[in-house]
């Protein structure tokens, strides 16, 4: 269990929080946690599935597990953690599915979001295991029925009308829905406006579900500018330094349902109850477009680039498009890959900690500018060897492969130096004249 030590946050993101939840070191809130992988604690590590986040550099920030990956889709702390620390909590809300997680309900909650998951239950299902936010609420159901028998039905009542319920989720529903449709089974995707529309409601079920159940105080995320994330950018063949109006502008009328959804549920549920809607999406617009004033940014619960492997292709094609920097672009870090893919996905590792890095801005034709001066200067040098190579080495001895790769590395040293080689011999090694 990771002790938290006493800070103090003054995230833009946590202010709302702060103003309404205000807590007392000597009572601090116990934090039950919903949504995908924004705010998964690792859950997915417990499950067969696609989607984990179970390898470095996963995991390098988090002290508390000493830079390990901890099942978290981030280089450190997720939005949640933070929101913990931030509300006093002593130690973050373990993974509902890890062995000895009921142990700490009492003390710090619960954490039961789950990677690839969304508020459709069929959301997610191409990276086979995930636990959709329907299950997660059920899940909970078992929690509060440990709750009621530890303590008691109003002391129970007391504990979570106290409590800190986070839900995070859409994301992956609206990926999901802008994925290419395949034609073979037979699906057609609704239009955009009914699809918001269905999407918000079964939100809204889901909340009302969880207040029947004893909760009390409601976090709800709104969703990002998914339209600037590599994988969207990808998908829309996106140019350079630019995001998809289309995609971010679902993403807008999204969150104005929602929001809207939280006013209503304010007004049916009473003072009892508070439900606080955060609008994400405002923040990271305002991060992209203002990204000099910010400086070093670990932004990884608001942009994902890459889940999982199979989706790295897209990102490493998006990767490739923009080398050199071509953005503002938040990217955030992938797992350890072989060294052949490590190029095509362009990991940019800033100094110090791996965090998320902020490109800075560059005409959209110069990586193409760049590769083709590479390619320029590789085939000129070939040309080189081939003209230069029978005159350094002499034919008796050309069928000896080690001195005919020494000759060679000695012929492109020459030939990068000077086009014209005036004595190609002074070239060789010693040994070779």
């Amino acid at each position: 269990m990771a002790v938290l030590p006493p800070r103090c946050c003054s995230s833009l993101f946590t202010a709302a929080i702060l103003l309404l939840f205000c807590p007392s070191p000597a009572s601090p809130h116990a934090f039950f946690i919903f949504g995908d992988s924004l705010v998964d604690a690792g859950n997915n590590d417990y499950l067969v599935t696609l989607s984990k986040a179970n390898t470095p550099p996963y995991g390098v920030d988090f002290s508390f597990s000493g830079g390990k990956p901890t099942g978290r889709f981030t280089n450190g702390r997720t939005i949640a953690d933070v929101i913990g620390e931030a509300l006093g909590q002593e130690s973050f809300a373990p993974p509902y599915l890890a062995p000895n997680s009921s142990a700490e309900v009492i003390d710090s909650g619960a954490n039961y979001a789950s990677g690839s998951s969304g508020i459709f239950d069929e959301t997610g299902s191409f990276y086979i295991g995930r636990v959709p936010l329907g299950q997660q609420i059920s899940y909970f159901e078992k929690t509060r029925a440990q709750i009621l028998e530890t303590m008691g039905e109003n002391a129970a009542a007391d504990f979570l009308g106290e409590a800190l319920f986070t839900v995070a989720a859409g994301s992956n529903d609206i990926l999901e829905y802008l994925s290419p449709s395949v034609p073979i089974f037979g699906r057609q995707k609704p239009d955009p406006a009914d699809f918001q529309d269905a999407l918000v409601a079964k939100l809204a079920f889901h909340l009302k579900r969880l207040n029947e159940l004893g909760a009390r105080k409601f976090v709800v995320a709104d969703v990002g500018p998914l339209g600037c994330i590599p994988y969207v950018r990808a998908l829309e063949f996106i140019p350079a330094g630019e995001c998809s109006a289309a995609v971010n502008k679902l993403c807008e009328g999204y969150n104005r349902r929602l929001k809207r959804m939280i006013g209503r549920l304010n007004q049916e549920t009473g003072p009892e109850s508070a439900f606080v809607y955060t609008n994400t999406h405002g923040i990271v617009t305002e991060i992209i477009r203002q990204h000099r004033q910010y400086g070093r940014l670990s932004l990884s619960f608001f942009l994902v680039s890459c889940i999982s492997w199979a989706e790295a292709w897209i990102c490493g094609s998006v990767a490739r498009r923009f080398r050199g920097g071509a953005g503002p672009l938040l990217r955030r870090q992938l797992p350890a890959v072989p060294v052949h893919r490590r190029r095509q996905l362009e990991l940019h590792p800033v100094r110090g900690p791996l965090q998320v890095r902020v490109l800075g801005r560059l005409p959209p034709d110069r990586g193409r500018q760049l590769h083709r001066r590479r390619q320029g200067r590789r085939r000129r040098r070939r040309r080189c060897v081939a003209r230069q190579r029978p005159r350094l080495v002499p034919a008796s001895i050309r069928m000896n492969k080690e001195v005919d790769r020494l000759a060679l590395r000695a012929c492109v040293r020459a030939c990068t130096a000077s086009r014209n080689i005036s004595s190609p011999r002074a070239a060789l090694p010693a040994r070779l004249l």
